[in-house]
This record gives structure tokens, C-alpha cells and sequence, in this order.
């Protein structure tokens, strides 16, 4: 009987390692699907480098609220926080771009993120929603991030 739960015990325990293996492999490559589509969507839509869009961030270090970005030639030129009308360091944010080149480098980290979910624009393909968490049990590794308008 002892040798019957030993197995049974230790069949769970591979169950359980090989299902959490798959689930993060499988969103894996969802999120790698998703972003290999997007990045050429907007590839094929940024003809010019010249945007602007708005940002709301959430992180433990960063400048919280409604961010303004303009960004001319493919570089950030402005920064306005949208309550205050106060510009802002460029240092900390970046062009759509650059987010894209976050979000891979992300998806070939290894082991793969805690929780890595991005959402992109159908239209025009540049990320609306970023949620990131590098570590379940590290503490503050969490960011996420949401754009809630864009204009050419």
C-alpha cells in the first residue's frame, strides 16, 4: 500500500510540474503570436515616426497618472503630465518602439515572467495594455501600464 501512494504522490507531483511547464508554454506563445502580429501591423502603419499618445503607468517607482507622450522622428520630445500641464523628464518613458523591443525581450527571458499579458491596438497595432510581474514572490517587480489615446 505505501508503495502504491509513493507512486500515486509522485505521478501528482509530475503532473502538476509538467501542467504548470505547459500553461506558461502555451502563453508563451499566445503572447508571441499576438505580438508578432502587432509589431508588423505597426510597422507597416508608423511610416512617418511622429505620434503622440497618453499613458497611464502604475509601478512602485514611476510617475503615476495621465501621461502625454510626443514623440517626432522616432524619439520622445515631450513629456506633459496631464493634471498638472507640468513637462516631464524623458528619461523614463519610451516610444512605442522601444516597447515593442521591452515587450520581446521579455518573451525571450528565461524562465518566462511570472505574468506577462499585453493587449495591442487592432487598428494600428502599438500595445494598449501591458501587465508585467517578473516574480510571483518577488515584491514590487509588478508594472503595468495602459495607453488610452493615440493620434498619428
Amino acid at each position: 500500500m505505501k508503495g502504491y501512494l509513493k507512486v500515486l504522490l509522485l505521478s501528482s507531483i509530475f503532473i502538476s510540474v509538467t501542467s504548470c511547464s505547459y500553461i506558461k508554454s502555451f502563453k508563451l506563445q499566445a503572447q508571441t503570436s499576438k505580438y508578432n502580429e502587432a509589431k508588423q501591423l505597426w510597422d507597416s502603419k508608423n511610416t512617418t515616426g511622429s505620434y503622440q499618445f497618453t499613458i497611464n503607468r502604475f509601478c512602485q517607482i514611476c510617475v503615476e497618472g495621465d501621461v502625454e507622450v510626443f514623440v517626432s522622428d522616432d524619439k520622445i520630445t515631450q513629456i506633459i503630465q496631464v493634471e498638472t500641464g507640468n513637462m516631464i523628464g524623458i528619461g523614463s518613458f519610451s516610444t512605442i518602439d522601444e516597447q515593442f523591443e521591452w515587450i520581446e525581450g521579455k518573451l525571450n527571458t528565461q524562465p518566462y515572467p511570472a505574468e506577462l499579458e499585453v493587449e495591442y491596438d487592432v487598428l494600428i497595432g502599438y500595445p494598449t495594455s501591458i501587465v508585467y510581474d517578473a516574480s510571483k514572490a518577488g515584491a514590487d517587480d509588478e508594472y503595468s501600464e495602459e495607453v488610452t489615446a493615440f493620434k498619428f
